[in-house]
């Protein structure tokens, strides 16, 4: 069990191993995250424990700075929201947090420069702003508006929501899609097999008969000859086609605008990746319009938050065309990405002036749908795959055995 105390100044945190006995002479131990012993020492004591033993923890030979994830910036946010809450200052909080953050050092050290620029005067917003890979536009742009109303508190839970929202709803789509993957390379894996060590044992047996085979088992065996001598290539040249579309797809927008339009009209996966992108559209803009950020500037911070370029196209020409005094539904339409559903209850919310809780409704009918179209989809995958791969190894044994039927007229 590891315990966190408070202290005044923010130092690098340490990790400290102790040993002690209670008031009761039962021996206790366990590690301390503190700026130094005497700390430790003290908190032990406070706690009834007379410490015998307190080292501070091995650090690992190759330290490296880390990689700041997703995850680490929805734990902050949540953080951020939980003592803003508790009536903590924003310089409180960010030294609890960064006491706290034992890796990834990179994290720790974000952390510290901005409490350090908030406590220099400059507004939390704007000490975001500085790392604009962890704090998008529409994270500094919530957080602005927060601390405009005087509603930081509110506005970092509600941070906090969309992202622990959006962190599951991405996780749901990656579940879609890597079963599939998974069940496929199975059979790709069965497949070669079968074709580099079972195939060529028939190959030989068959070459001691001057006969004709059929065509099914010639083109099989022409393919496992191929696989053999160019095999590793083949393989070799796929992965390094696979990783330099994916590097040449995020530095060339025209390939990535391709890949998503093409992504959208997958069969099944590409509805399930349609209600994601309106998931993610009308979450993030009810969210950013609840903190009374205005429409326009709403819209242009939720269209790279869609999570495709398709829609994040489609969300920049509305926001153009609700500054030119269309409505927001009309624009929507015109766009021709959104179902009707979604149009009629932004219609709803404009007449109504309720557009925040049809946005909130619109958003939370998607992700429902989305679970049950990603459960549906699992289950109707098992059974289509089996088949398949059933199919492809039926395929490689008729062709296979198909001329031991008609070599019985070649031996006579």
């Amino acid at each position: 069990m590891k315990k966190r105390i408070q202290h005044k100044q923010t130092h690098q945190p340490k990790i400290y191993q102790w040993r002690g006995r209670d008031r009761d002479g039962t021996l206790r131990k366990s590690e301390i995250t503190a700026a130094n012993e005497q700390i430790v020492r003290a908190y032990l004591q406070k706690q009834g424990i007379v410490p015998t033993t307190i080292i501070e923890k091995p650090r690992a030979l190759f330290e490296t700075q880390g990689k700041i994830k997703t995850l680490h910036i929805v734990s902050f946010s949540r953080k951020m929201a939980t003592m803003l809450k508790a009536g903590l200052s924003i310089v409180q909080s960010l030294d609890l947090i960064a006491e706290g953050t034992q890796q990834p050092k990179q994290l720790y050290n974000m952390i510290v420069d901005i409490k350090n620029d908030v406590e220099s005067g400059n507004s939390f917003s704007s000490a975001l702003s500085n790392y604009p890979s962890h704090f998008n536009p529409l994270y500094t742009a919530l957080v602005a508006a927060g601390e405009e109303a005087g509603v930081l508190d509110k506005t970092m839970d509600n941070i906090a929501n969309n992202l622990e929202k959006s962190q599951r709803l991405k996780k749901k789509v990656k579940k879609a899609m890597i079963y599939p993957g998974i069940v496929i390379t199975a059979a790709i894996i069965v497949t070669t097999v079968l074709l580099i060590k079972v195939i060529p044992a028939f190959e030989s047996f068959y070459d001691d008969f001057n006969a004709e085979l059929p065509m099914l088992t010639q083109s099989v065996l022409s393919f496992s000859r191929m696989l053999r001598q160019w095999g590793w290539m083949v393989i070799l040249g796929f992965f390094i086609g696979v990783l330099f579309f994916f590097w040449l797809k995020k530095r060339h927008p025209p390939l990535q605008r391709w890949a998503d339009r093409t992504s959208l009209h997958l069969p099944i996966l590409g509805h399930i990746l349609r209600l994601s992108a309106m998931s993610r559209f009308a979450r993030t803009l009810a969210v950013l319009f609840n903190a009374g950020i205005p429409l326009v500037k709403s819209l242009k911070a939720t269209a790279p938050a869609t999570g495709n370029s398709v829609y994040e196209a489609a969300t920049q020409t509305i926001a153009k065309d609700v500054e030119n005094g269309v409505q927001l539904n009309f624009a929507m339409q015109n766009t021709g990405q959104f179902q009707p559903f979604a149009i009629q209850m932004t219609s709803i919310g404009e007449e109504s002036g309720n557009l925040h809780e049809m946005l909130s409704n619109i958003a939370e009918f998607y992700e429902e749908e989305l679970d049950y179209r990603i459960e549906q989809l699992t289950t109707l995958l098992e059974p289509v795959m089996i088949i398949l791969l059933a199919l492809i190894v039926g395929i490689l044994v008729i062709a296979m055995y198909l001329p031991i039927f008609t070599l019985g007229n070649v031996i006579g």
